[in-house]
């Protein structure tokens, strides 16, 4: 298998020369969405460089590509928050480009690469970057929105390290459709930070949506999924 490593910032979906990640089409060579005939290939000197000497460049259609695998590095913890490392690799055939996390193109390249392949050729945490990889800027102006609390006011109240106990097995009686949306949110939300490594605010999200919802099956599997990262990074 032919492999390579290459960080986000010298990755593209290219051939036109536009701000990575470019999208190119056989068609028009224009910047666009992921269509059919559109390959994805690195860029930069060094591709440049490396495609002379093997004489071609190292691509995969998009159409080819048959898996997305995602892993995950702690790379530091502070307070109620980690920092994640993504290493994404896409495979097809006896090819594999392998990238890593780092800023606003990597960001870019997952939101328009994995919304063009089919499910079923993602592994879980890719399906989970998909829906859930948001701008920090974005994510912070939604946590705003929500009335979320800082870590800083988190850790002092230790809201969310009783998050359990304050949690009922009933619905809030004269629940409304108003609230019923607002708790959607939420859980969106506490998702959106779980995967940005923010896990003290996403406790505290999941926490509110649970008041409203205990009962829902899909929002207790997600918690969960919260307090298992959660003991991950303070048992290390």
């Amino acid at each position: 298998m032919c492999r390579t490593s290459i960080a986000s910032f010298g990755f593209r979906i290219v051939r036109k020369v536009c701000s990575p990640p470019t999208i190119f089409s056989k068609s028009n060579r224009q910047c666009q969405k992921i269509k059919d005939g559109q390959v994805l290939a690195r860029s930069g000197l060094i591709a440049s460089l490396s495609g002379i000497i093997r004489g071609h460049s190292l691509s995969i259609a998009v159409n080819d590509v048959e898996a997305i695998q995602v892993s995950a590095l702690r790379t530091l913890r502070r307070g109620g928050s980690v920092r994640y490392r993504y290493r994404v690799e896409v495979t097809a055939d006896q090819t594999a480009l392998v990238f890593s996390s780092g800023g606003r193109r990597f960001r870019e390249i997952l939101r328009y690469l994995l919304p063009a392949i089919h499910e079923a050729k993602m592994d879980a945490r890719a399906a989970e970057l998909r829906e859930h990889l948001h701008d920090p800027g974005m994510l912070s102006a939604e946590v705003q929105q929500l009335g979320i609390a800082s870590t800083i006011v988190l850790d002092a109240s230790d809201l969310a390290a009783s998050a359990r106990k304050n949690i009922s097995q009933e619905a809030r009686p004269n629940t409304t459709d108003e609230d019923i949306e607002r708790a959607r949110q939420l859980r969106k939300v506490a998702n959106n930070l779980r995967i940005a490594g923010r896990l003290r605010e996403s406790a505290e999200a999941f926490r509110r949506a649970l008041l409203v919802t205990p009962r829902n099956a899909g929002l207790i599997y997600e918690y969960a999924r919260l307090l298992r990262s959660q003991a991950s990074a303070l048992g290390d």
